[in-house]
């Protein structure tokens, strides 16, 4: 009879209450040692890279694509930084503070679901619990036309673009991602995360942001 009872009351009230959507990224380990480890690590495979492509590339050096590891307050293109992370404004963009300035961070290469979509508030609560009062390790990509610094950020030795994906919380960005390795492996896990209906895909049919904007043009992100 108890067993009746709550499937019957208890369960339409939790239906009728509603639960806010929420995206798991699984666990993020602690900032001690482990985290000052790895991020010497990215910060000297990174530079590694850098250096290599520059010799391979002598073109990209001409154009002034990568600038090493700057210390300057507005990173160049390339560039391999720091910073800790003050804010953040929706899945995939953020404010860190660096030397004194802040500045806008935007993950390169995916999107998530603005704010006002399903799925938005989910998706910047997830990016908060990769991010919120980290010191990241950024490798600049380029800048967008609202002059934030887009990049790959890692915290803790994980590639933030990637775990954002991987949790269903963004979609690989075809438009705007520029690396085919970085891409084709996030494709791929944007397929996993769909099927397993993770995050955002246990919607029928979500519409991807950049569609969602098209169609709210006059809305404020």
């Amino acid at each position: 009879m108890k067993f009746f009872l709550r499937h019957i009351f208890i369960f339409p009230i939790s239906l009728r209450i509603g639960v806010r959507p929420r995206i798991s990224c699984g666990h993020f380990p602690g900032r001690g040692g482990r985290m000052q480890a790895e991020k010497r690590k990215i910060i000297f495979l990174l530079s590694f890279c850098s250096l290599f492509v520059l010799v391979a590339w002598p073109a990209a050096g001409r154009v002034g694509f990568f600038e090493g590891n700057s210390d300057t307050e507005r990173p160049g293109q390339g560039s391999v930084w720091t910073a800790q992370v003050v804010s953040l404004a929706d899945g995939d963009s953020f404010q860190v503070r660096r030397s004194g300035k802040t500045l806008r961070v935007r993950l390169h290469g995916i999107d998530s679901p603005e704010l006002r979509q399903s799925y938005g508030r989910a998706a910047l609560q997830a990016a908060r619990h990769l991010l919120a009062g980290r010191e990241v390790v950024l490798q600049t990509v380029s800048r967008d036309s609202y002059g934030r610094v887009v990049a790959l950020v890692w915290a803790d030795g994980r590639l933030v673009n990637r775990e954002m994906v991987r949790c269903g919380a963004a979609w690989m960005y075809p438009h705007f991602c520029k690396f085919p390795s970085l891409c084709g492996e996030w494709a791929r896990l944007q397929d996993e995360a769909r099927s397993a209906r993770l995050g955002l895909w246990q919607e029928p049919d979500p519409a991807p942001p950049w569609a969602w904007r098209k169609m709210h043009p006059r809305e404020r992100w």
